[in-house]
């Protein structure tokens, strides 16, 4: 599959959940034969989204960012980008055909319970190419911040992940990694991906993990 498009931006949250769409999204992007830079934000700061609207035409894609804001990225989009939110947070509905609102919340589902961001950006990178299930580990892991058993959206990940047997369910009912890394749960990489975006956000730790989630690395950091 193809793009019009030659570049894309990825604007994402920096911690786990913002850290693994971002990731699903870059690698989804890179299948449609699209270059493309990534952002790592605390929050969406207008000054931010002022550069990179202002900029040339292009994809840009808000993930785990920007459902409350739609407004302002309607009105900043001076040059007319394509606009995608991967995004689980309280919104409104867009009228704007170039922005593209891909939030659980505007589909009958609850974004604080049945969907976090990477799960929106799972199902968006599968939607691309199907072969992409492979990465479910990530939404899971991103799905972590959601407290409790995973119900509506989150359930998808999770079952793709058993299929490839990247997952396997613990006898409590959990969820762990199977293969070469089982020490590793979900939520111990969501913890250390919580640190490397945040507290190591001045030394590189949202490029850490790669384009490609090398889970190994990310568990002997």
């Amino acid at each position: 599959m193809q793009s019009g498009f030659k570049e894309s931006v990825v604007l994402h949250h920096d911690e786990a959940d913002g850290l693994c769409s971002a990731a699903l999204t870059k690698i989804a992007i890179e299948k449609l034969g699209i270059e493309i830079r990534l952002i790592c934000l605390d929050k969406l700061y207008p000054e931010v989204l002022r550069d990179v609207e202002g900029a040339s035409r292009r994809l840009i894609v808000f993930s785990d960012l920007g459902s409350g804001h739609v407004q302002l990225l309607e009105s900043q989009n001076r040059s007319k980008s394509i606009l995608v939110i991967l995004d689980d947070h309280d919104t409104s509905d867009i009228i704007d055909p170039l922005v593209h609102n891909l939030n659980p919340d505007l589909n009958g589902f609850c974004g604080e319970k049945d969907a976090s961001s990477s799960t929106v950006a799972y199902l968006f990178a599968k939607t691309v190419d199907p072969t992409l299930v492979t990465f479910a580990p990530l939404a899971i892991i991103g799905s972590t911040e959601i407290p409790g058993e995973a119900q509506g959206l989150n359930k998808i990940p999770i079952g793709d992940a058993e299929k490839t047997g990247a997952f396997k369910r613990t006898p409590t009912g959990g969820v762990k990694f199977d293969g070469p890394m089982p020490w590793l749960s979900p939520s111990r990489a969501s913890s250390i991906l919580n640190v490397l975006g945040s507290v190591g956000y001045y030394r590189g730790g949202p490029q850490l993990p790669g384009p490609y989630w090398r889970l190994s690395m990310v568990g002997s950091t």
